[in-house]
């Protein structure tokens, strides 16, 4: 089975522990500029389309991959193809448990042209993103996946078995860098509750709005994705 491990932080070793990062940190973006120095993309590289026969299939460019390189900013497209490849490390029996929605479903949900911070009608925010589920159940999920790309800055929410007593986790590493989307998050799942025909059952709707969303600050090691320490 497929299981997400998550350590609170909170013991008196955490700068040492801290530094043992930075320095892996280094390590590793040393490596990988020796991988740059010795490979060129300029000839060699052609297009990917992964997965392959897939309808919705990531289009990954040579720009694409130069992007991965440090101190650029990453672009939709490598968040994409990285879900796509993590949904491919999933056991066929068990990716009907998880959903990870693609890097566009936020701005939709959000509807970048307007304030983010502003109070915001549910019905309306939903209407933004309804087709988005409309062959899909969330709520017979046990984990749903947002990225988010928000001010050059991106972060990842997590839905918990939203279908049972769910919380919210956003994890940034950057504390506090997206803030503000709380409301948008918990309007959006009581909106999608009702519009699965459960309008009778006002007070679970209610209840989506009081969810608690948990801010963990992700701390990540350059080229290392299965390393993930948290710390609230």
């Amino acid at each position: 089975s497929v299981e997400l491990e998550f350590v609170v932080l909170d013991d008196l070793h955490w700068s040492e522990k801290q530094e043992n990062i930075k320095s892996l940190d280094l390590k590793y973006n040393a490596a990988w500029k020796t991988i740059i120095s010795e490979c060129s993309f300029k000839d060699s590289f052609e297009d990917i389309i992964y997965p392959d026969g897939d309808p919705d299939a990531v289009f990954l460019s040579k720009r694409d991959i130069e992007l991965l390189q440090p101190r650029t900013f990453i672009n939709d497209t490598i968040i994409d193809f990285y879900i796509k490849y993590l949904v491919t490390k999933i056991k066929p029996g068990e990716q009907h448990r998880f959903h990870f929605f693609n890097t566009f479903f936020f701005q939709k949900l959000v509807n970048v042209n307007r304030d983010l911070y502003r109070d915001c009608e549910g019905r309306d925010v939903f209407g933004c993103v309804r087709k988005w589920t409309r062959n899909v159940n969330i709520f017979e999920k046990d984990y749903i996946f947002i990225p988010v790309n928000f001010s050059l800055h991106w972060s990842l929410i997590v839905i918990c078995h939203p279908g049972e007593g769910p919380c919210i986790l956003h994890m940034d590493s950057i504390r506090g860098s997206h803030k503000g989307f709380e409301d948008l998050i918990r309007s959006y799942l009581s909106e999608e509750w009702k519009e699965r025909g459960n309008r009778h059952e006002e007070d679970i709707a209610t209840k989506f709005l009081n969810l608690d969303f948990i801010m963990l600050q992700v701390l990540l090691l350059s080229l290392t994705p299965s390393l993930l320490l948290f710390s609230r």
